[in-house]
């Protein structure tokens, strides 16, 4: 399970960017053959929670967990990743991510490549490809993208039209 990541920005305004990462994790992560990732919708409930690792694992019925956490500054951004033994709450990988915004689908195909390592899974090439491709070339588009996807999962009205928008202005930016 792709625990959601915790925005540590004072603003609540970035907390879209942390929950865009964590949806781009679980689809990155999805792709390795020999995992079964839970969906966004089944972990989103432990947002902000304190529950133990080991409670919401057994909730979930997993054996692993990655958490982290997100900062973006300006053009800075940090991550940091832990994958957790539920049973044993010991961590079987843990990264700090510290990088300029523009490497961020580098530092999510490192994430999603080391987990595969810390779980003694190797990728085959087309994953490996699949997990490296960057979706875009314009980091303000694909800024826009996340705020669409965590307005979008807002499911309400001005959720919809700001996801709308936010999609629309994504699409001007990098139409390809």
């Amino acid at each position: 399970a792709v625990l959601p990541f915790a925005s540590i920005h004072p603003d609540r305004e970035h907390d879209y960017f942390a929950d865009g990462i964590t949806e781009e994790l679980i689809s990155a992560i999805s792709r390795i053959q020999g995992l079964d990732v839970i969906a966004r919708t089944s972990v989103v409930r432990y947002k902000g929670s304190d529950a133990r690792i080991a409670e919401i694992a057994r909730e979930l019925n997993v054996g692993v967990v990655l958490e982290g956490s997100v900062r973006k500054a300006g053009d800075q951004l940090r991550v940091t990743v832990q994958l957790i033994n539920a049973e044993s709450e010991g961590h079987l990988w843990a990264e700090d991510y510290d990088r300029e915004f523009r490497e961020i689908f580098a530092v999510q195909r490192d994430i999603a490549s080391q987990v595969a390592a810390a779980l003694r899974l190797r990728l085959r090439a087309p994953e490996a490809e699949r997990i490296g491709k960057a979706p875009t070339e314009d980091l303000a588009a694909y800024d826009l993208y996340l705020l669409g996807r965590h307005s979008l999962n807002l499911r309400s009205d001005p959720g919809i039209r700001q996801a709308i928008a936010s999609f629309q202005r994504a699409v001007e930016r990098d139409g390809d």
